[in-house]
């Protein structure tokens, strides 16, 4: 899930729960391919994070969606520290289309964005179908053809809480300290979990690594350079042609009243295919919330079920 789920979730240990179905160890959580799960005869499915860069708001899908269904997270250089962060969303697909490679090296791929995402994924289906690939599923949570100042501080006006904590006392240092402070504290719950899950004793995850506090601020500064970076790209992002269908999941309540809700009519003149659209009753940044995520997934479960058998 997206740091800024830490904070808009009721506990710090229901979040953990979903954090634990990551099949690997924490130094894979900002591996630029992130695995959520990998056991399962089926194609991957591959989740491109939205603005932010992470890509852990989508092991809320883990529960609903088959246990032989792989899943990983595609997440920003930014994170891994490896490379420099792309100058386009077209550079940043190429640079995922070589990631997803390493897993699946030919199509027919499954591909799911949210948002930022979503262009992202999108243009990875471009790209794959001109070097000869078949994109069997191309879904979009919410994702507008172009962004408008508008629609990104609707979209970081959730993501504004990693820096906003509530308090006594106000101040960029006071916030940034609540953070690392949930962080960390969702770090310990999630080891606890997994000595629960695992069935092992409290000491039997001892040497696992967490994230120090250096660390933790290092990720909320790199989150912020980001966020920053993917700003820009999405400003100057320009759907090309896409020849396959589109599954598109709008959410249906404003989150402001000065935004509109994102029209997926105006995907019709990029994708020749079929888009088919299914309403979700939630603002746009409350997609990875329990019940948005739910359905979601429901449409998924029945999308993938259907290609795997066929």
């Amino acid at each position: 899930m997206k740091l800024r789920t830490l904070f808009e979730a009721p506990t710090i240990a229901q979040l953990s729960v979903k954090l634990l179905e990551v099949d690997d160890t924490q130094e894979d959580l900002l591996d630029i391919l992130m695995p959520l799960r990998t056991q399962g005869s089926r194609r991957p499915l591959f989740c491109v994070h939205a603005l932010l860069g992470l890509a852990w708001s989508y092991t809320g899908l883990l529960s609903h969606l088959p246990k032989d269904q792989p899943i990983y997270g595609l997440q920003a250089r930014g994170f891994s520290g490896k490379g420099k962060l792309p100058e386009s969303i077209e550079d940043m697909a190429k640079d995922y289309i070589d990631q997803i490679r390493r897993v699946q090296p030919h199509g027919p791929y499954q591909l799911l964005g949210w948002s930022f995402g979503g262009s992202v994924a999108y243009s990875m289906a471009v790209q794959l179908e001109k070097l000869g690939e078949k994109v069997d599923l191309l879904a979009l949570m919410d994702t507008p053809t172009e962004y408008s100042r508008l629609e990104e501080e609707d979209e970081l006006s959730a993501t504004e809480a990693l820096y906003r904590q509530p308090s006594d006392q106000s101040g960029d240092e006071k916030s940034s300290k609540d953070g690392m402070a949930l962080l960390k504290e969702a770090q310990h719950v999630i080891k606890d979990h997994m000595d629960i899950a695992n069935g092992s004793s409290s000491s039997a995850h001892a040497d696992a690594r967490y994230f120090t506090q250096d660390e933790l601020r290092a990720l909320m500064n790199q989150g912020q350079h980001t966020r920053m970076n993917n700003m820009r790209l999405a400003e100057r992002f320009s759907p090309a042609v896409f020849t396959g269908d589109m599954v598109f999941f709008n959410a249906t309540v404003r989150a402001l009243e000065h935004v509109d809700t994102v029209d997926p009519q105006r995907w019709e003149q990029y994708v020749l295919g079929n888009i088919e659209v299914h309403k979700v009753k939630c603002q746009h940044i409350e997609m990875d919330l329990p019940e948005p995520i739910a359905e979601v997934g429901r449409v998924l479960n029945l999308k993938l079920k259907e290609l795997h058998q066929n």
